[in-house]
């Protein structure tokens, strides 16, 4: 498994986070295909994406607000050839709208 790391500023309020991770995959054209939590990070959000009309690939994101922590997953097998540009888009447009937050 792949995981890639979303930087948080210690000082911004993560109240939003959760509708800014949804706002962001949707403007980057992707869907959920399930939102719950991790029993691994009581409390966390934890999505998976699709790219509509592509079969393969699956981009896992976890918020774990308590921790002031976010990152991406990509599990051995569900990987596609759009996952890596998402990653790095959405880490970046995440980012920057999470610390306007």
């Amino acid at each position: 498994m792949k995981t890639y790391e979303v930087r948080i500023d210690p000082r911004c309020d993560l109240s939003r986070a959760e509708d800014v991770v949804e706002e962001c995959c949707r403007k980057a054209g992707l869907e959920v295909t399930m939102k719950s939590t991790l029993r691994s990070y009581p409390g966390s959000i934890h999505w998976h994406f699709k790219r509509p009309g592509e079969t393969r690939g699956s981009l896992e994101i976890t918020l774990w607000r308590e921790r002031r922590r976010a990152w991406f997953s990509v599990h051995d097998g569900r990987g596609a050839a759009w996952i890596d540009d998402a990653v790095n888009s959405l880490r970046r447009s995440i980012e920057s709208e999470i610390t306007t937050v």
